[in-house]
């Protein structure tokens, strides 16, 4: 797809994710997943490469999904380190003088939930992905020329314009799939995968002690995510990056608990505003701690601008109840703040011979 955008917007990382808050999934007409929050493709795409990739690969690799770095520019202060980064999110664009506006090009692919599996479906199995649009300010950065405000700039409160926009679909077969696939006459053909599901809770400034109750029931997840952001970073009105996860220097204590217990790990402390346990922990259950395969990953120094708190629940707890969160500042907040959830289940879909889905959480 094709992305003509005013020169005095920057493009977001996950820029291409970030036209779009919600994807459903039909398979033979049956909805096999949906999403309830606005902002639920984009975070999940978000978290999913987040934790799946190393940093390099990030901002080469998926430079063509519109990932261009690992900064986030309303964060930085420094004029040389703004146009840098400007530089970095205009990769080799057209500039088009006459409208004013960078031409982006962008190959856009769903990497999660049930496309996070690979293996090719049967023959005659149709398959329908849906999309909801964004509003530009969930996937740009308003640049404020000569101090204007976002409010006036040509690309607010609408989504940005897609062009040249087409699917591109593989039919492949050989001997052996096709022998593989006749198995689906005496059991269905399944595909497994992990699936993300996204909430969020505001958190009422002037908080200093709080405990979310229930943030989570039922089947216990494989994984689970956090992080804050600024609550107005979260309306997408383009002046705050959507995924400004930075770590909130007054917070000094998490404890994360499973039916009334503590999960393994929990309750952290903060000290001296370093996160040092909650990055050893993300570290530990991304198997990135000493780990001779990882060649790149997250710095202590940058994940303090992209603070995401994590737990990976092992056989040893519980496989169904409630999560609690408890969260305590140093001081009272001064502003909203939106607490971002991701659970990762492990899914399992099954297609038989007359067509007929069936999802199971693992």
């Amino acid at each position: 797809m094709t992305i003509a955008l005013d020169e005095n917007y920057l493009p977001s990382n996950g820029f291409a994710a970030k036209q779009f808050g919600v994807m459903e999934v039909e398979v033979n007409s049956q909805l096999i997943a949906s999403s309830k929050n606005t902002c639920e493709y984009f975070l999940a795409d978000f978290i999913t490469k987040y934790a799946n990739f190393n940093r390099d690969y990030i901002t080469t690799g998926f430079q063509m999904e519109g990932y261009y770095d690992h900064q986030i520019y309303n964060y930085l202060e420094n004029a040389d380190d703004k146009a840098y980064v400007a530089k970095l999110r205009r990769p080799q664009c057209l500039y088009d003088p006459a409208s004013k506006k960078y031409i982006y090009e962008l190959i856009f692919f769903p990497s999660n939930g049930f496309c996070l599996d690979n293996k090719p479906l049967p023959l005659n199995t149709s398959l329908k992905l849906k999309f909801n649009r964004l509003n530009a300010g969930f996937s740009t950065y308003f640049l404020s020329p000569d101090g204007e405000k976002v409010n006036t700039g040509v690309h607010y409160n609408k989504p940005l314009e897609i062009k040249d926009c087409y699917a591109l679909c593989e039919y492949v077969s050989s001997p052996s799939m096709r022998n593989y696939f006749t198995r689906i006459r005496s059991k269905p053909i399944t595909y497994k995968y992990d699936e993300v599901t996204v909430s969020t809770r505001t958190i009422p400034s002037g908080t200093e002690s709080i405990t979310l109750h229930n943030i989570k029931g039922g089947n216990t997840p494989a994984y689970f995510f956090f992080a804050l952001t600024p609550t107005d970073a979260f309306q997408g009105q383009g002046d705050l990056e959507t995924t400004s996860f930075g770590f909130h220097q007054d917070l000094t204590s998490i404890n994360l608990t499973l039916n009334g217990q503590s999960c393994m790990g929990y309750p952290q402390r903060i000290t001296n505003e370093m996160p040092i346990w909650p990055y050893y922990k993300l570290m530990e259950i991304l198997d990135r701690l000493v780990n001779t395969k990882c060649p790149s990953s997250i710095g202590l120094d940058t994940y303090k601008t992209c603070a995401i708190f994590g737990h990976e629940f092992m056989g040893t707890e519980e496989s169904q109840g409630w999560l609690n969160l408890s969260l305590d500042f140093k001081n009272s907040t001064t502003k909203n703040q939106t607490l971002v959830m991701w659970s990762v289940h492990r899914v399992k879909v099954g297609i038989d011979e007359h067509g007929n889905v069936e999802k199971e959480i693992l």
